[in-house]
């Protein structure tokens, strides 16, 4: 590779792309993908400061970048997935107690 490219360019293009293939979520999945592969914080795209002067870690990113495109779960490409943890359960009257003195509901 002769010119280094910036990593806002890379985002972008990768975006388009995403978005002709139909992907709702392009500019996210974008965003996830650029940010783990080149591990830099997603903020960092969009500062302009880095350049991907690699051919090994822009193949990496094409490749995932034509995974999601063919609708594999970004969960796949990147190996994990992050949720939020919100406590969504019922809790019945006689376990209440044990649970409040445990201290799980604090």
């Amino acid at each position: 590779m002769n010119e280094s490219l910036s990593v806002l360019e890379i985002f972008k293009k990768s975006s388009e792309f995403l978005l002709k293939k139909g992907v709702n979520s392009h500019k996210s999945d974008a965003e996830w993908i650029v940010s783990t592969f080149l591990n830099i914080n997603k903020l960092d795209i969009y500062l302009g400061q880095h350049f991907i002067e690699n051919n090994s870690s822009l193949d990496h990113i094409r490749s995932a970048i034509v995974r999601r495109g063919k609708r594999e779960p970004l969960q796949h490409i990147l190996g994990s997935v992050d949720f939020i943890i919100v406590r969504l359960f019922q809790i019945t009257v006689p376990l209440f107690p044990v649970l409040k003195q445990n201290s799980w509901l604090n």
